[in-house]
């Protein structure tokens, strides 16, 4: 039996995806972004479990961050309607 693991950057993590107010969003995107990164420049092992989680972790909230964008009416570079 595999007990799922729990790392400290997954709050601010946790709190940018479940977040529902607009207004609130962005720091929680920018709070994840920033705690993912002060992860990764300490000791991890590349491919390990939480390298993974970390891998989805920012593709998450990278797309969050590109959908604040869009609802903000900012146009994608290369993208054109």
């Amino acid at each position: 039996m595999t007990i799922p693991m729990t790392y400290w950057w997954q709050k601010t993590y946790d709190a940018a995806v479940l977040e529902m107010d607009l207004a609130k969003l962005p720091g929680r995107v920018m709070e994840a972004l920033q705690a993912i990164e002060e992860r990764l420049r300490s000791f991890i092992v590349y491919g390990g479990v939480e390298h993974v989680a970390i891998g989805h972790g920012r593709l998450v909230v990278g797309v969050d961050e590109v959908a604040l964008d869009l609802h903000a009416g900012q146009r994608l570079v290369g993208f054109e309607a």
